[in-house]
């Protein structure tokens, strides 16, 4: 918890340094390019990472809090965790448009609502509103 806290924390300093204020929506990203914990602790502890930096970013005036992530990250980082199931949820991963709007549902992978879908066409992300 204290970790994903943390780095939260840092992020907003590093936006405050710059001289600019945190506002909108920031998403937080949960895939494999992060180093996570794979036992069975460590997916306990990816959950309680996520936790705290939503927390963090939820803090903050102005600005709101979401997950990017596609449904094997998930799966691997949060063995399927709901936890989360009012965060909304950017999903990555679809093979073609058509499959990113069917992806464009109340419930998403994490449970929360989907907001945007992603998929990649020709090496290049293309995301939609949901």
């Amino acid at each position: 918890y204290d970790y994903g806290f943390e780095a939260a924390k840092t992020a907003l300093g590093y936006v405050r340094a710059i001289g600019a204020i945190p506002r909108g929506r920031w998403w937080l990203d949960v895939e494999f390019d992060n180093t996570w914990g794979v036992t069975r602790k460590g997916i306990q502890a990816n959950v309680a990472v996520i936790r705290g930096a939503l927390e963090e970013l939820r803090r903050q005036p102005h600005v709101s809090a979401g997950i990017y992530t596609e449904t094997v990250w998930w799966a691997f980082i949060t063995n399927g965790s709901t936890a989360f199931s009012h965060t909304a949820v950017w999903g990555g991963g679809a093979g073609s448009k058509r499959q990113a709007q069917r992806n464009c549902r109340p419930h998403s992978i994490t449970g929360g609502p989907a907001l945007l879908a992603q998929w990649i066409a020709r090496g290049v992300d293309h995301d939609i509103a949901c």
